[in-house]
């Protein structure tokens, strides 16, 4: 995916809102397919085509509300790309604030739009009163749980270029706040939101299948459906990969530098772990500081006595601070 937004943003960077909304629409109606045509299975109606229109023009809106293509706020940046006179920190600055405006568009807008699409193609399927009720709020929980997995991943990733190249050598987004929520809890609440709306999904299509309770092997034949069809393209190529770029950034580098490290490491730990603490004082007793360091209470970097015929040993623990 990285590869396609920096085109996009190369070959569409003036209209680069636009490029997004075109990338990311063919996204959602293949998720939200499932439930509506699960609905329509459900009430044993043969509306497919009609559940399928309804979606489509449903998720349309959605993706347009959610991006808000060529409005005020992201026009800056797509301004700064035409070549026109704009701050550089207004610009960059931009990017964020569009981006924080999306979380809750989307979640918010797929929650309505889960809850109208199962209520109309539930009509249309000629339900009573009372299920459409639950279809309504079984829509917006499900749609509330769709964009988590990937929305704060995915509009990062796609607004990496914009931001790589609105920032250049200047390193004006060093004096911009840190993001929150942290990466770890985005990466939670992903995870949670992955499995209710896989749970709710397999759910939904063991109930629509009849033979699931005379053949059990249906229930491992839905799940590798699900997991080859959308949680390999989707949830794990699109939404959860690109969270991974700044491991991968680390790990690029320190690529050369982390094998020295580890075998100097582990040539520590097999010196540390020969031989035994003398605990003669409490100057040479190791202690825990708040950055992780493995130090002695004699000074910030002195190195402590080593003697046999002590009791404590070092512990890995003590080898990852230490390398720290």
């Amino acid at each position: 995916m990285d590869r396609i937004w920096q085109w996009a943003w190369d070959r569409y960077g003036p209209r680069y809102s636009w490029a997004l909304g075109a990338i990311s629409f063919p996204l959602l109606p293949s998720i939200y397919l499932i439930p509506s045509f699960g609905v329509v299975a459900l009430e044993k109606s043969g509306h497919y085509v009609e559940a399928a229109a309804v979606t489509v023009v449903a998720v349309l809106v959605c993706g347009y509300v959610m991006a808000l293509p060529g409005r005020r706020l992201f026009r800056l940046v797509e301004q700064w790309a035409a070549g026109h006179e704009v701050e550089r920190a207004s610009a960059l600055e931009a990017t964020y604030t569009w981006a924080r405006g999306m979380v809750a568009r989307a979640v918010v807008g797929n929650a309505v739009m889960g809850a109208l699409v199962l209520v109309l193609v539930g009509a249309i399927a000629g339900t009573d009163a009372s299920r459409l009720v639950q279809y309504g709020m079984l829509g917006t929980a499900f749609g509330a749980a769709i964009p988590l997995p990937g929305v704060h991943s995915l509009m990062e990733a796609a607004l990496r270029p914009a931001r790589v190249a609105i920032a250049g050598d200047t390193g004006i987004g060093d004096s911009l706040p840190r993001s929150r929520p942290t990466i770890a809890a985005w990466t939670n609440v992903s995870m949670l939101a992955v499995a209710f709306t896989y749970a709710v999904a397999g759910a939904m299509l063991a109930a629509v299948f009849d033979r699931a309770r005379e053949e059990p092997v249906l229930f491992a034949v839905i799940g590798c459906a699900l997991t080859l069809v959308f949680a390999v393209p989707i949830t794990v190529g699109t939404a959860f990969s690109p969270s991974l770029r700044p491991i991968r950034d680390l790990a690029e580098g320190t690529d050369g530098l982390l094998p020295a490290t580890t075998a100097s490491a582990c040539r520590w730990f097999r010196t540390m772990t020969s031989v035994r603490w003398r605990r003669r004082s409490t100057a040479c007793r190791p202690v825990w500081l708040s950055g992780n360091d493995f130090r002695p209470r004699s000074g910030p970097m002195s190195t402590p006595r080593l003697r046999r015929g002590c009791s404590s040993r070092v512990t890995m623990f003590s080898l990852v601070s230490a390398v720290r």
